[in-house]
């Protein structure tokens, strides 16, 4: 066995590593940075009921994208991160043409979250972010023209289109899993202020009715929903052909995973042989999936788990 990427061959350490691999009937895993690479990508969104991120031919058909698919063009913005990739050329025309839903989905990307600015010697801008993809959010919203620049306990300033805009931070909610959605309440230079908030697609839909009384509840009800993001977590190289050639050895696959069950039965025709079965089996808490890969052919099912 050989890794061509890092020219990395495979070592025989011990002699006794077959006969301990034979009598493997389960492996039990995790998702996040074991099956997948932990590296956040900014893949699609969808704003005012229009979806960007696919591409499509004359035809309307839906065209794959390629590495040898053209990029779009950020060079029109100097503080664009050089190493971001996006493919759907029609959402910056939709943003450099004013539309204001479009601009106002990235000004709340570049208020709402936590990261960190840091510039290094070069003079380039670096984002210290808590999770990935918070991370790959601000980065989004950075190449799209509105750019997270510095932030102060009272205060965030970003680059709008090339104009410095300086918000007044009047309150901050963090994300947590029970809220699973963070806000903030800011006051632009004119004084309009207006609460930004961003989460579990779940959660927001239940905020855009009444439906709570509660003092933290009621400051996040009402809510225009400005749009929803796609961010793609990939699979480490030879995942899916590890986990093929485990199945075809009767060795069961168990991941756990936060993710909901869609995303999972999602994943499981990307990780593996679509006509293989998988089970879903929920616990008593209801924040845990536990997907499974059994080598009979049998229906996708969903379990509740005693």
């Amino acid at each position: 066995m050989h890794y061509a990427k890092s020219d990395t061959p495979a070592q025989a350490r011990t002699t006794t590593l077959n006969e301990e691999l034979g009598q493997i009937k389960y492996i039990f895993s995790d998702k996040t940075g074991t099956l997948t690479q932990n590296i956040m990508t900014f893949n699609k969104c969808s704003i005012n009921g229009r979806n960007y991120g696919e591409l499509f031919d004359f035809s309307g058909q839906r065209v794959e994208i390629t590495e040898k698919t053209p990029r779009v063009d950020f060079s029109w913005n100097k503080l664009a991160d050089p190493k971001f990739i996006f493919h759907d050329h029609s959402l910056v025309e939709t943003v450099m043409e004013g539309n204001p839903e479009a601009q106002a989905f990235f000004r709340l990307l570049a208020v709402c979250h936590t990261v960190m600015p840091e510039e290094k010697n070069s003079g380039e801008l670096y984002y210290q972010a808590q999770s990935p993809d918070e991370g790959a959010l601000v980065t989004a919203a950075r190449n799209f023209g509105f750019v997270f620049l510095s932030r102060t306990p009272d205060s965030i300033t970003v680059v709008e289109m090339g104009h410095h805009v300086t918000y007044e931070l009047i309150a901050v909610q963090d994300f947590n899993n029970v809220r699973k959605r963070m806000s903030v309440i800011v006051r632009n230079p004119e004084g309009k202020t207006t609460l930004f908030c961003k989460g579990a697609d779940t959660i927001i839909y239940e905020r855009l009715h009444p439906s709570c009384k509660k003092l933290m509840e009621v400051t996040t009800q009402h809510l225009n929903l400005l749009g929803s993001s796609a961010v793609e977590d990939k699979l480490q190289d030879g995942v899916p052909q590890t986990i093929e050639q485990l199945a075809k050895a009767d060795i069961k696959i168990w991941v756990l995973t936060g993710d909901k069950q869609v995303m999972e039965l999602s994943r499981k025709f990307t990780v593996g042989d679509p006509t293989t079965a998988a089970q879903i089996y929920k616990p008593a808490h209801p924040r845990l999936i536990i997907p499974a890969t059994p080598t009979s052919n049998q229906p996708i099912t969903t379990r509740t788990a005693s």
